[in-house]
């Protein structure tokens, strides 16, 4: 059963689309990395219990150049802004990285994988990993490698869209909702890595300033500037939804401005 369970969400996955003004509940998640040191010496496949991630803030993504005889752990987390409640049925992803870096073993975290030729011994090559129940975690634990960076020259194992499928988390919903992923992290041996954390843009509408121009603004920015913001809703300004100021004035002052001199 769960075998076709997975063979039916992950084609949903591939093929499904639902336009970016439908978001799902999962939309602004990114996908970032997060190494911590192996202490066993035998080869056995990266666990996925036990190594928490609490926020991307405290991702391990600096890793120094040390051969064979450093080996790390690295695992790849999905992570969602706050107040987001997030439902994961379904993660495409990729994966790209240098040649000095060599996977020992690695291992999906969820109940089913469906992995693209090559994966992930070949760089540029994408997996999907899907879940039987949707998970609701914050920070979601998805994957799994073990390995070291063997050059002494720099090198980074970096998150990519599935070559194949794009970059997606899907939810529970049927047709699944693909929620882009939005941003990728990145692990860094001897030089700087990247672990973007997850953020919400804010919603724009249309601003009406003092004299009566009209911006598309966030709400915070419209005040700012002493305008009357119309709401996301308003996201327009064509037609100009604000009121032209009018100067008010006794009719004797206009008969004066405008007669014959």
């Amino acid at each position: 059963m769960r075998l076709l369970t997975a063979l039916i969400v992950v084609p949903l996955l591939a093929t499904a689309w639902v336009g970016s003004s439908a978001a799902g509940p999962n939309a602004d998640g990114v996908l970032v990395l997060h190494a911590v040191p192996y202490q066993d010496r035998d080869d056995t496949p990266p666990a996925c219990e036990g190594f928490d991630l609490t926020s991307c803030s405290d991702a391990v993504v600096d890793l120094p150049l040390g051969g064979s005889s450093s080996r790390w752990h690295w695992f790849v987390f999905g992570a969602f802004p706050d107040g987001r409640s997030p439902r994961v049925k379904g993660v495409t992803f990729g994966v790209q990285y240098d040649l000095g870096v060599f996977l020992i073993g690695y291992a999906g975290c969820g109940d089913f994988e469906l992995p693209g030729a090559g994966w992930p011994e070949t760089p540029g090559t994408g997996t999907s990993i899907t879940w039987d129940t949707a998970r609701t975690d914050q920070v979601l634990q998805v994957y799994g490698f073990y390995g070291y960076s063997y050059y002494a020259e720099p090198a980074q194992f970096c998150l990519i869209p599935n070559p194949d499928q794009g970059g997606y988390f899907g939810d529970d919903s049927i047709p699944s909702i693909l929620d882009p992923i939005a941003d990728y992290g990145c692990l860094g041996f001897g030089t700087p890595g990247y672990a973007p954390c997850p953020t919400v843009e804010p919603e724009v509408g249309a601003c009406c300033l003092a004299d009566g121009t009209c911006l598309l603004l966030s709400e915070s920015d419209c005040l700012a500037q002493g305008g009357n913001w119309l709401g996301p809703d308003s996201d327009s300004c064509d037609p100009n939804p604000c009121a032209v100021p009018t100067d008010r004035t006794s009719w004797g002052v206009v008969k004066e401005r405008f007669a014959p001199r």
